[in-house]
């Protein structure tokens, strides 16, 4: 009697000890299809919905959220792409601005030619529509003129942009970007 007592006492200490290491149970399907059961879910398919067993014959449906939140969302990656075209895209007009120009003078050299040419173009035209007394041709010549002015002013503001940035790169570091910069040891 008293081992059977013994080991019914032991039977129930082996069943509440194994009541706590009852593990969850989860589903998910792979990239080829095939339906798998883990402890866990992969990272690799943790954003897709899997299904969990709660308890033996009951399945709730759950999202990893971890996974989730810690990966970047599409407007996030969207936002970092744009962000390094842009980038480059700089990089690349500071690398040709500097390519074509030694120093200010040859910008603003540049922008006098530039000024000229337009004007010249300017002159060509008004010439040719001056003779005419046309009420039309007086439009086009109007409407030439203030073409030539937002040129004119698009011009200065170009070259105004170029000089300024030719400035930035072409300036000495100062104190604080030389002492932010680790040396080389």
């Amino acid at each position: 009697m008293r081992a059977y007592r013994f080991l019914h006492v032991l039977a129930v200490c082996g069943c509440l000890v194994a009541l706590p290491t009852q593990a969850a149970m989860y589903k998910w399907v792979d990239e080829n299809g095939n339906v798998n059961y883990g402890d866990s879910v992969p990272p690799k398919y943790a954003s897709k919905v899997s299904d969990r067993a709660a308890r033996p014959g009951s399945v709730k449906w759950e999202r990893a959220m971890a996974s989730l939140e810690s990966s970047p969302s599409e407007q996030e990656l969207a936002k970092q792409r744009s962000e390094a075209k842009a980038q480059q895209e700089r990089k690349r007009l500071d690398t040709a601005l500097l390519s074509t120009y030694s120093n200010e003078a040859e910008i603003e050299t540049a922008r006098e030619r530039e000024l000229r040419r337009s004007q010249e173009t300017l002159k060509v035209v008004s010439a040719g529509l001056a003779g005419s007394s046309s009420p039309e041709d007086r439009q086009k010549l109007d409407a030439l003129i203030n073409q030539s002015r937002r040129e004119t002013d698009a011009i200065n503001a170009r070259f105004d942009a170029q000089k300024a940035r030719f400035r930035e790169l072409t300036a000495p570091p100062t104190t604080a970007q030389a002492t932010s910069k680790p040396s080389a040891k």
